[in-house]
């Protein structure tokens, strides 16, 4: 990893009690990744590396179900980012106007569950941003860990999110009730081994600009490719 490559340590902000030299030290370190790279990388977060090791057995576990299976929880309508996207499904390039041939990955994705039966949720404008999550039934403990993995991502997310107001000098509280009924999704991407040369332009994942507010990306270069 190149050494201008911003690593950020949020330990000192994930503590029951912070002091507030060290959270402003963080939310100016986080300040210069954004204005002089635009991203950044995190330790320190607290998700625990059990956690994330079951998740990524479950995953790969679901992914190597025969097509068929994986299919009963597909995504109902290309708008309900819910269930099993198969390969050739997206192509990421259309958020920002461009046609390419379909994105050679799979995945399953989650949104918002467990939530309040009111009609903020429930009613007509809700959909898609809450539509109903569609669970695998193999592996068994596949929907357990999502969301486990669900609820740390949380966590992190509204720890960066006050992170950001004090980067914007902004009070840390400013963006607590406007991330209440957040839509996020959790899309577990899964790239395996093509069996033929891609097309012209065809990619992986096409070049995008993700929607939101921020993108959590968990990477680890010990997977690998082809297993």
């Amino acid at each position: 990893m190149s050494s201008d490559f911003p690593v950020i340590d949020l330990e000192p902000v994930c503590q029951p009690q912070v002091s507030a030299a060290a959270r402003l030290d963080i939310a100016r370190q986080v300040a210069n990744a954004c204005e002089e790279t635009g991203f950044f990388a995190v330790t320190g977060h607290g998700v625990p590396r059990a956690l994330i090791t079951d998740l990524v057995a479950q995953s790969y576990t679901f992914f190597d179900l025969p097509l068929a299976e994986k299919l009963v929880v597909r995504r109902p309508r290309p708008e309900q980012n819910r269930g099993f996207i198969a390969p050739g499904e997206e192509r990421l390039a259309r958020l920002r106007g461009d046609e390419t041939p379909p994105d050679l990955k799979e995945l399953y994705t989650i949104g918002p569950f467990d939530l309040p039966h009111t009609p903020y949720f429930t009613g007509p404008a809700a959909y898609p941003s809450f539509a109903p999550n569609l669970w695998p039934r193999r592996p068994v403990g596949r929907r357990p860990a999502l969301q486990a993995y669900w609820h740390e991502l949380d966590r992190v997310a509204r720890i960066l999110c006050r992170i950001f107001a004090q980067a914007l000098e902004l009070p840390p509280e400013f963006f607590d009730q406007k991330i209440d009924k957040h839509i996020s999704q959790l899309r577990i991407m899964h790239y395996p081994p093509p069996e033929t040369a891609p097309l012209p332009g065809q990619l992986r994942a096409g070049a995008h600009s993700d929607l939101g507010m921020m993108t959590l990306l968990y990477s680890d270069n010990d997977i690998g490719g082809p297993r």
